[in-house]
Formats: structure tokens, sequence, C-alpha cells
């Protein structure tokens, strides 16, 4: 995005023709981008349904979308000549990236995923919810006292949960 902006800085576009071929590579350029990174989500996906949710496969997937709205929001900008809005386009995606990491609960979103994995037959990794916030709580007891077949390891990942938070005597 910023090589884009800096080839709109220094590219003479002083005729309709001109600004038109311009304004046609960059929405293909931005196009290109975005094949890029559908690619790249696609593959943290394959990561997330592998190994399972952590707080870096969220907070990379939030990017990744709140990257693609910005891409669109280039592409739109540029297609209707108002470049100069680019600033604005990227503080209004950052702060919707900021936001929807206060909104969305992650690791709550992180221990729901994990143990929906878990109940259709993936291995639960009890030692990576041990190192989340105390906002799993509920929903592991939850998930606990649901007396399922993984409610062996809920309890396994409660009790790691208490032994890391603990401090030591």
């Amino acid at each position: 995005l910023l090589l884009l902006q800096l080839m709109s800085a220094i590219t003479r576009r002083n005729t309709k023709t001109k600004m038109n071929i311009f304004s046609g590579l960059s929405i293909g350029t931005v196009a290109l981008v975005v094949v890029i990174l559908i690619s790249a989500f696609q593959r943290l996906s394959l990561y997330k349904d592998v190994y399972g949710f952590t707080r870096i496969r969220v907070f990379s997937e939030l990017f990744m979308i709140w990257l693609a709205v910005l891409l669109l929001a280039t592409a739109i900008l540029e297609f209707i000549h108002k470049e100069r809005y680019f600033a604005l386009a990227c503080l209004l995606a950052a702060i919707g990236f900021v936001t929807s990491i206060n909104v969305i609960n992650v690791d709550y979103h992180i221990v729901t995923g994990n143990t929906e994995r878990a109940l259709s037959g993936s291995k639960l990794d009890t030692e990576y919810l041990a190192t989340l916030s105390e906002d799993i709580i509920p929903v592991m007891v939850d998930a606990y006292q649901g007396n399922t077949e993984i409610s062996p390891q809920i309890g396994a990942a409660l009790q790691c949960w208490v032994d890391w938070n603990t401090p030591a005597e």
C-alpha cells in the first residue's frame, strides 16, 4: 500500500488517459494483493483446523480481515480519484482492528473453538489453555460439567490453570 501511495505521489497523470491507466494498474495491483491475502487466510484456517486456536492466530485473522477492508477502500478511492483520503482509510481500519480486539473476548473464543475441536476428536492443548486469562473459567467449567468424553481433559486444563495462576508459597 505504501508503494502504491508513493507511486501515486510521484507519477504524472496530467491527462485523462494517464489517470485511467494508472488507476487500472493500481486497482489490478490491489486485486493481486487481495488474492495473496485470501491464500494466507486459507492457510491460517488450515492451521486452526489442525493445531487449534491461539491468540496469535485469532489476532492474525482479525488483522487480515481489516487489511482486506483497507485494500477494498484503497481500490474504491483510486477508482473515484479520491486518493487523498487514504490516510483516513488507514486510520479507520486501525481503529476497527483495535476495536475488534477489544470487543471480541479472544480467550473465550479460543477456549470455545478448541473445546469444539476436542469434541470432534482433536487433541486439547491443556497446557496452552492454562496460559489464558480468567475469562476461560466459565466456559471450561460448563464444558467440564457437560460430562462429555473430554471432561477429564477439561478437568486437567482447569487444574493446570489453577496451578499456573496460583502464586507459589
